[in-house]
């Protein structure tokens, strides 16, 4: 496996073409609803015509919002999809506040989305950044993101301490 550290980092990585579109639909749709009802209001459409365009618009506007939120990103460069690579953990003010242990490049911590996710309590915390394999070049910033912790992994963890 390829050194993710090799990796040209860049600002943006995404193609904005589908993301776009999508923008310019979704606002459409918005703008169709608030026409409809304007026109409804005005007189010049009848009540029935209206009140369906406006329900199918904003229909269509949410499920185009989902559609977002689930969509696979694409490079910019090369059109590919995007996978995720796990970023060295630095370890924040934030991460120190929650009392955990750090253990390669995870964090392992009790929080609140643990609670819920986690029969241990405990969270296994990554950087993850968004890259492309083919262009070798990765996203500047990066995300958390929260695993839960095995109870295997947590057995160690409670042996180190």
């Amino acid at each position: 496996m390829d050194n993710h550290e090799t990796y040209n980092r860049v600002k943006e990585i995404e193609s904005p073409t589908s993301h776009l579109i999508f923008k310019i639909c979704r606002n459409l749709l918005l703008l169709l609803a608030i026409s409809a009802l304007v026109s409804t209001f005005l007189g010049l459409a009848p009540l029935l015509l209206s009140i369906t365009v406006t329900i199918v618009s904003i229909i269509g506007f949410f499920s185009i919002l989902r559609f977002m939120a689930t969509r696979s990103h694409h490079c910019r460069f090369c059109n590919n999809i995007l996978q995720h690579i796990n970023r060295p953990m630095i370890l924040s003010p934030e991460y120190l506040a929650m009392q955990g242990v750090k253990k390669g490049d995870f964090y392992y911590a009790p929080c609140q989305w643990a609670k819920k996710h986690s029969s241990t309590g405990w969270a296994k915390i990554s950087h993850r950044a968004e890259a492309c394999h083919h262009c070798r070049i990765s996203r500047e910033s990066y995300s958390p993101f929260f695993e839960a912790a095995t109870p295997e992994e947590f057995a160690t963890l409670r042996k180190q301490r």
